[in-house]
């Protein structure tokens, strides 16, 4: 998709939707009168019925509404909404709309008249000065809620406004005083935690607390480094969870958390493109604009965000160590994509997620830590001899073990948006069954070994290449016919989710645990790891990283993330969740457990260049003159 604007430099938005009607009358003026005449019937009856809909569900316009059992998106409006911005730790609000000095929002009406004031009384909602009922809609057009008569629009603040607040807040002076932390730490609390964090709040700090909520972007523009993984970058200052992006800096990039709530990875990954692209025009824009004077009124003033220490203390009590995270860009994908080739002519049609998601089956049972890390737990177990310490490293050999004997039950969510929009994503959950695949790889390569050793192996050589080649065309034929489920609709996941929908939070939260609780319950309906792969992005996309979500439960315990960057470089991102990672932790051990974290990808990735490599071998190699 063409994210960026048009080279006349005019909005992005209307461009698309010009294109759009564009595509339409191309198509339509080749039907004939009748036809079109219908097909615009039914275009229009659909557009009243189902566009609302539609658009609630991909606005960032809202609010989430933590519960015991759900989030409810709860909806924003356009004159309450806020950028929060982020500096030295503390947090700006600054409004998305222009205000007069008592903090009104102003309603410009047509021809050029002066801008009113808009009123908020409790029995009424947003008013007009005579005590009229508004309705605003979500372009900012502000209507009378009796007969629907245009009163005028809101306006963002003018663009020397913004560039004022952003200097008066960067030139601000350091603060002497420990940084408020009232956000970082309810945002490190559990969500089913926070109705009853949130209730005692003094009025003060729950106002607060409502302006942040108001904020459906943050711009967190204290330095972050680069060079972590970006599951580590996005602990600095995010809000509360409540919002839907979050904009972190990095020493070269930029780094957009996106709530998964809001956004599903392909959407997320075309709104970072379009804004992205919006940012650097309006830097250009703005680059040679000066910044205007500040009344005293809309000068930036940090938020106080004190928690009291009832709050603190049950926090503290609740808060669950961090995760562990690695990222790699190792993948030999000019070897992959040659030896995809080789495959498809010897009548074996695999894809690239196919490759890696028989990787991670043949991975799992074969890793063993590198000797750096065995150093490392070594040196553990000597400088720390605590039982704190000896039980991590005894969880640390078990979950090793365990993860050895275990064939991984892989969910990846499918992107659906083209099937199901409203939908967006169908998840299935995928367990290698043919785990003779490793055993044939290995009987190939030694017939290999032999067969260049001594070439009367020949036969031999042939009969282990053919069923290796059989074992791979039904694992890329049965990933396909999962796939056509999958996009029916149909899979067990898509199912359950459907049928926990017409349940009440209570009961969908009971039978949600139930699967976490039982094995091989959980494997079939959840899976034991989220790999999720979003190919490769649109062309001059400047997208590089990307990193996925998982629920709330416990039975998830690593995230596998994979996007291949405009360059064909393929970037793998890992999240770690393993029992080990919190008592490491726990233990001021956070560059063990990365380390570990680290190793294991390392390891996958040699694995499947391991795989590329011997694969490669087997296919292209001739059989004397019988090739």
């Amino acid at each position: 998709r063409p994210y960026h604007r048009p080279p006349s430099g005019g909005d992005y938005l209307t461009a698309r939707r010009e294109t759009f009607q564009r595509f339409l009358r191309e198509r339509l003026d080749a039907l004939p009168t009748a036809a079109r005449e219908r097909f615009q019937r039914r275009y229009q009856t659909r557009l009243a019925a189902e566009l609302p809909a539609y658009q609630r569900q991909m606005t960032i316009l809202a609010t989430l509404e933590p519960d015991k059992y759900q989030e409810e998106r709860v909806p924003l409006p356009l004159w309450r909404a806020h950028v929060a911005f982020i500096w030295r730790d503390h947090v700006y609000l600054l409004p998305a709309c222009r205000r007069d000095e008592q903090g009104s929002p102003l309603c410009y009406p047509p021809a050029g008249k002066p801008p009113q004031p808009l009123y908020l009384l409790p029995d009424i909602g947003l008013c007009d000065a005579r005590r009229r009922p508004l309705t605003v809609e979500r372009n900012g057009l502000v209507r009378y809620r009796d007969d629907g008569r245009p009163l005028g629009e809101l306006r963002p603040p003018s663009p020397e406004t913004v560039k004022a607040w952003a200097a008066a807040v960067l030139s601000s002076p350091a603060a002497e005083a420990t940084p408020p932390f009232l956000d970082a730490l309810l945002a490190a609390a559990p969500r089913a935690l926070q109705p009853q964090l949130r209730g005692l709040l003094p009025p003060a700090a729950r106002a607060e607390l409502d302006g942040l909520r108001s904020a459906p972007l943050i711009i967190n523009w204290d330095l972050r480094p680069a060079d972590q993984p970006l599951a580590h970058i996005r602990r600095g200052r995010r809000g509360v969870n409540d919002h839907a992006i979050t904009i972190f800096r990095t020493e070269r990039s930029i780094v957009y958390e996106q709530s998964h709530i809001f956004f599903d990875g392909l959407w997320a990954i075309a709104v970072t493109e379009t804004m992205s692209d919006g940012a650097a025009h309006w830097y250009r824009r703005l680059e040679s604009l000066s910044a205007g004077p500040l009344p005293a009124h809309l000068q930036p003033v940090p938020l106080t965000l004190t928690a009291p220490p009832a709050v603190e203390r049950l926090a503290r009590e609740h808060i669950r160590p961090g995760e562990a995270a690695a990222e790699t860009a190792g993948v030999d994908m000019h070897g992959l994509e040659r030896l995809r080739r080789w495959l498809k002519q010897r009548g074996v049609h695999i894809t690239v997620n196919d490759f890696l998601i028989l990787c991670r089956s043949l991975h799992a049972p074969r890793y063993e830590p590198s000797p750096r890390v065995r150093r490392e737990l070594a040196a553990l177990r000597e400088r720390n001899p605590s039982p704190e310490a000896q039980e991590a490293l005894r969880v640390i050999e078990e979950t090793l073990e365990r993860f050895r004997r275990t064939n991984p039950a892989l969910l990846i969510p499918m992107d659906a948006s083209n099937v199901s929009p409203r939908e967006r994503i169908f998840p299935t959950t995928f367990r290698n069954p043919l785990l003779d695949i490793g055993e044939r790889l290995a009987v190939a390569r030694e017939r290999l070994a032999e067969y260049r050793a001594r070439p009367a192996a020949a036969a031999d050589f042939d009969q282990a290449r053919r069923e290796l080649l059989a074992y791979l065309k039904t694992f890329g034929d049965l990933l396909r016919a999962l796939k056509g489920v999958t996009m029916r609709g149909e899979s067990f996941n898509t199912a359950t989710i459907r049928l926990l929908a017409y349940l009440p939070p209570s009961m969908q939260n009971i039978l949600d645990q139930i699967p976490q609780r039982i094995g091989v319950l959980n494997e079939v309906i959840k899976g034991n790891e989220v790999f999720s792969n979003m190919g490769r992005v649109a062309p001059g996309s400047a997208i590089t990283r990307i990193i996925s979500a998982k629920d709330d439960g416990e039975s998830k315990e690593l995230v596998w993330c994979v996007i291949t960057d405009d360059e064909g470089v393929m970037h793998i991102s890992l999240r770690d969740f393993r029992p080990f990672v919190p008592l490491l932790i726990a233990l001021g051990e956070r560059p063990l457990a990365d380390l570990l974290a680290r190793d294991y990808l390392e390891s996958y990735v040699r694995t499947l260049n391991g795989l590329i490599a011997d694969l490669s071998a087997i296919v292209k190699e001739r059989l004397g003159h019988q090739e």
